[in-house]
C-alpha cells in the first residue's frame, strides 16, 4: 500500500505537465519498482535480523538491480572477450547477475514522460517481471535462517 501512495505522491505533481498515458505507465513502473524493493528489504530485515545490515544490504541490491543491463553489457563487450579465466569468469559472472536481478532499469523511463508510450507487452513483461521478483524476496524473506525461537 505504502508504494502506491509513494508513487501517486510523486506522480501528483506531473498531471497536466506531462502525457496521461505516459504518466500512468511511469507511475504503474514506479509502484511495481517500490514493491520490488520493498520486498528487498523484507528479506533483508528478517533474514538479516540487523537495521544496518538490512539496509546495506538493500541498498547494494538496489544498485546492483539497477544496474543489471549495464552489467550483462560489460560482459558480452570488449571486457568479456577473450579465452583468459577472468574474462570468462566475468562473462558468467555478469551473466548470472542478468538472471538472478530484476533488471531495475527498464522501469521509470523518463521517455514515457515525454510522450513515448511503452507498447502493452513491455509494460506487462515488467510488471511480471516484478510480481515474480517480489514473491521469490518475499518467500525468501520468510524462510528462517537462524532458527529462532517463537
Amino acid at each position: 500500500m505504502g508504494a502506491v501512495v509513494s508513487s501517486a505522491v510523486v506522480a501528483l505533481p506531473l498531471i497536466g505537465h506531462v502525457p496521461a498515458a505516459g504518466l500512468a505507465a511511469w507511475t504503474l513502473s514506479l509502484t511495481s519498482e517500490l514493491i520490488v524493493i520493498t520486498a528487498a528489504a523484507f528479506a533483508c530485515a528478517l533474514s538479516l535480523g540487523q537495521v544496518l545490515a538490512g539496509f546495506t544490504t538493500t541498498l547494494g541490491f538496489y544498485v546492483l538491480a539497477r544496474s543489471t543491463s549495464t552489467l550483462v553489457l560489460l560482459g558480452t563487450g570488449p571486457l568479456g572477450e577473450g579465452e583468459t579465466v577472468v574474462a570468462t569468469g566475468f562473462r558468467w559472472g555478469t551473466q548470472v547477475l542478468g538472471v538472478l536481478l530484476p533488471d531495475l532499469g527498464r522501469s521509470c523511463n523518463a521517455h514515457w514522460l515525454l510522450g513515448g508510450v511503452p507498447h502493452l507487452h513491455e509494460l506487462l513483461l515488467l510488471l511480471a517481471d516484478s510480481v515474480l521478483f517480489s514473491g521469490v524476496l518475499l518467500l525468501l524473506g520468510l524462510m528462517d535462517f537462524r532458527r529462532r525461537a517463537l
